[in-house]
């Protein structure tokens, strides 16, 4: 299927360490979001924008149908800290799918194989307004 290195999956979907194959994909979801004034978008900054994602101290994901479909991103915020944060942006037509959506899953994933490096005490979950879903994560004590 993808021919990269993967952080976990399921036999739903794949996340991976984000790379520059997935950068228009990247900038496709930030103009869903953000519009036409994206900050991905502008001349001036998009190399430096890019470049933060890459290599900034936040470690960021792509999200992957197991088809090989992008559905978005995740981000994991002060990876080292006691409660990192996990932010989660999805494409439009992968948004709100009821109980079988995509948010609930990919986070609660992406959460467990995180608790598995490196215990924390809870993760923060940031969301787009775009995504409605109750995401509850079970860990054991």
């Amino acid at each position: 299927m993808l021919n990269r290195q993967v952080y976990v999956s399921d036999n739903e979907f794949i996340i991976c360490p984000i790379a520059d194959e997935d950068r228009d994909n990247y900038v496709e979801l930030h103009r869903q979001i953000n519009g036409e004034h994206t900050l991905f978008l502008n001349e001036h900054c998009k190399d430096m924008m890019w470049e933060q994602v890459l290599e900034g101290e936040d470690k960021v994901f792509s999200v992957f149908e197991i088809n090989g479909d992008y559905c978005g991103s995740l981000e994991l915020q002060n990876p080292d800290s006691d409660t990192p944060e996990i932010g989660i942006d999805l494409f439009e037509n992968k948004r709100n799918k009821g109980n079988k959506g995509i948010a609930p899953k990919v986070v609660k994933l992406l959460a467990k194989r995180c608790y598995k490096d490196r215990k924390v005490d809870y993760f923060l979950i940031r969301r787009t307004e775009f995504i409605s879903q109750a995401i509850y994560l079970d860990f054991p004590t």
